[in-house]
């Protein structure tokens, strides 16, 4: 994926995704935040944060796709407790 993104290193992304995280547990009632939670709202995060190149472009490749190849290679795991 490196060839078709351009990466940008900027604290509020990452900021943005655990408040949203945490967000997303609240609402649906935990009290602990797990991979499940970063996983549901990761895309509405990070997709305009995501600067895909002319190459993918002409490829149709979409800061979507590119989110969800990452999601794609991150280990789901059990909450610890």
């Amino acid at each position: 994926m490196q060839e078709v993104v351009e990466f940008r290193r900027r604290p509020r992304a990452s900021l943005s995704l655990i408040i949203a995280a945490k967000a997303h547990a609240l609402i649906s009632g935990q009290t602990y935040v797990g991979c499940e939670n970063v996983a549901a709202i990761t895309l509405a995060v990070l997709r305009h944060r995501i600067a895909i190149n002319f190459t993918a472009q002409s490829e149709g490749i979409t800061a979507d796709d590119v989110v969800r190849k990452i999601l794609e290679t991150v280990p789901q795991t059990e909450p610890l407790g």
